[in-house]
């Protein structure tokens, strides 16, 4: 593709969180893909739909000189990829997928700086229920709990706005009562 947009999708895709913290395989540009859509949600400041068709017309888009935006847009993304640098490990597992790289990037975007290093903790833990509780289903069912069943099932269109802002919307009010948890038992 010609244009600036894929030259800054080539120049983000060479940011430290892509080449150190995601453990998914890069070979099929899976990084570039993920690139492209934390450009167009920053660029647009909100979530909207991430599949093939919006990537292709936003690079489209970004050949217009009237575009100017995109590059500030990437000085963004890079800003908050670097939070992701500190608040991710080497290789991790919960960035064994590209699928929830969008979904983390908005949170860490918008959370509280003072805030960032809980969001590791907060995420381990509910990755960790969410894998209790589809276990839990497989053998009884009525014990789940059926909104982070509800959270795994949006989990299905990773690329879809309504998706998208769905499971930002669960996983904030979930990190909120997270933080709650453990301001109360620090406080003890």
């Amino acid at each position: 593709m010609i244009g600036e947009v894929p030259k800054i999708i080539r120049r983000i895709a060479d940011h430290r969180f892509f080449k150190s913290r995601i453990k998914f395989q890069t070979s099929r540009g899976q990084d570039k893909n993920a690139v492209s859509k934390l450009l167009l949600i920053e660029f647009l400041g909100k979530f909207t739909d991430t599949k093939l068709t919006q990537l292709n017309r936003f690079v489209d888009e970004g050949l217009k000189p009237e575009n100017a935006d995109i590059e500030r847009a990437a000085g963004r993304v890079e800003d908050v990829l670097n939070m992701m640098s500190r608040v991710f490990l080497e290789r991790d597992n919960l960035l064994s997928s590209q699928g929830p790289i969008t979904l983390f990037y908005w949170v860490i975007r918008n959370v509280q700086r003072h805030r960032i290093r809980q969001v590791r903790e907060f995420l381990v833990e509910f990755e960790r229920i969410r894998r209790s509780n589809r276990e839990l289903a497989k053998v009884n069912p009525q014990k789940t709990g059926s909104a982070i069943l509800l959270y795994g099932s949006q989990n299905r269109s990773v690329d879809d706005q309504l998706s998208l802002e769905r499971r930002y919307e669960f996983l904030m009010h979930n990190f909120a009562s997270f933080l709650n948890r453990t301001r109360k038992v620090a406080a003890n």
